[in-house]
């Protein structure tokens, strides 16, 4: 027999017993991994794990879709019913030199079709005499309208009378956009192409020419002087998305965050559907940025281009869009900075390693942790400071007006920073009963 247990187990001593806490130890071992599997093989579908999942997808996705909406929404509200951020917009194209030729070219266009000093100076000189300055004194004329218009709109008076334009003009697209009538409008719609007025520049150009010398200026007529600025397609589509879009812009972003929030309530893992949220928002406000691309070529084909060059075009495109890029660099921003925190206060092996590496640094900052009822607190609270330093923050974002990107990041930057300082509070250890105190 002893033969036998000697073969059966070579590397136990004759005679010695196994070791009973090893094998309670394996034993229990045993015991948790066949409940692990058996809990796994028993749970292969539930449906309360399976609808908890769907509803965080679903939420999830809406709140992706209702926040890549919000964006354009609130930027056309703004540009429409907001007449300062409309006039913000478009203040740069004034000294914009495409913008200042073709506001030149068709203010020196109204005047030649409208002057013909060459049949004046035939009413007044002989036929011979007239013949030969006929043509000098109409060249002379017309560089004299166009050195006097391009001064004119190079100088600071042009700049205040092109907001004023605007101004006035904002009404005129209100009035297109929801589908009323302006008796004073400075926009107009001509054959599916949205024009503006430049009566208020040719007024202002006359009375300089008046003021040169040149009276018969003063016949030029300022109806009719206008440049194009796009090709309207489906505008009775506009004005109903626009209407649509004017009402529902209040609530797409609260529905956004009201979705993601109860996605992230029904997912299993919290911290995981927190960064699919964020990115989703982030990929979002890419999507858009592709469309706005887009938009911008369908605009250049689209345009027809009489006084403007493509060029040009192109920057009056990305001037009257400037804000909407920045309102998705933003988002995209903000997306990135919250995943990126909820990545790095994670248990990923990632995140705590470089919550390693990043410790040394803020224990310093920490230093303030020798106060034991502080540092205690803070490391209790955890989740709560940093859930209300990441709450501030966007409080912050939320009432600054028109943050620009740096300051997000700046904003985001900071916020990390105090959340990581704040997981270096190390926790109070418990006190341990001293030897007097432990023995009876």
């Amino acid at each position: 027999m002893e033969d036998n247990a000697r073969v059966r187990n070579p590397g136990q001593a004759v005679g010695s017993a196994p070791d009973p806490e090893e094998l309670q130890s394996r034993l229990d071992e045993l015991s948790r991994r066949n409940a692990e599997l058996e809990a796994r093989s028993g749970r292969r579908f539930s449906w309360g794990r399976f609808g908890r999942a769907t509803v965080a997808v679903v939420l999830i996705t809406l709140g992706a879709v209702f926040i890549t909406l919000a964006a354009p929404a609130i930027w056309g509200r703004n540009l429409v019913l907001n007449t300062d951020r409309y006039v913000e917009t478009l203040a740069p194209l004034a000294s914009d030199p495409g913008v200042q030729q073709a506001v030149v070219k068709a203010v020196d266009q109204q005047f030649d079709a409208n002057v013909d000093l060459a049949n004046q100076v035939r009413a007044v000189l002989p036929t011979r005499a007239a013949d030969l300055l006929a043509g000098p004194i109409q060249s002379a004329a017309s560089s004299l309208v166009n050195t006097i218009a391009t001064r004119f709109v190079e100088s600071a008076a042009f700049a205040t009378l092109w907001s004023g334009i605007n101004r006035l003009a904002h009404a005129s697209l209100v009035a297109i956009l929801t589908g009323n009538r302006s008796s004073n409008s400075a926009l107009v719609v001509r054959n599916g192409t949205l024009f503006v007025d430049l009566g208020p520049v040719v007024d202002a150009v006359k009375a300089r020419l008046v003021s040169a010398g040149l009276s018969v200026a003063q016949l030029v007529p300022t109806v009719g002087v206008t440049i194009e600025l796009m090709q309207l397609k489906g505008l009775t589509k506009a004005q109903s998305s626009v209407r649509l879009l004017n009402k529902v812009a209040h609530w797409l972003p609260l529905l956004a965050l009201v979705c993601f929030a109860g996605g992230i309530l029904a997912a299993r893992r919290r911290r995981r559907a927190l960064m699919i949220s964020a990115l989703s928002a982030a990929v979002g406000m890419v999507v858009l940025g592709i469309g706005v691309l887009i938009g911008r070529q369908i605009y250049l084909n689209s345009l027809p281009l009489h006084y403007l060059t493509a060029n040009d075009a192109g920057r009056i495109f990305d001037t009257v869009v400037r804000f909407l890029r920045d309102g998705l660099r933003i988002v995209f921003a903000v997306g990135l900075i919250i995943c990126a925190i909820a990545w790095l206060t994670g248990p990923y092996r990632a995140a705590r390693a470089t919550r390693a590496h990043v410790v040394s640094g803020a224990r310093r900052v920490t230093a303030v942790a020798a106060n034991p009822r502080f540092a205690g607190f803070i490391a209790a609270n955890r989740r709560v400071v940093s859930i209300s330093v990441v709450a501030l923050a966007a409080l912050i974002l939320i009432l600054w007006t028109n943050p620009g990107v740096a300051t997000v990041l700046v904003i985001g930057i900071v916020a990390a920073a105090l959340v990581i300082v704040v997981y270096t509070f190390p926790h109070q250890p418990t006190s341990a009963p001293t030897q007097a105190e432990s023995v009876p």
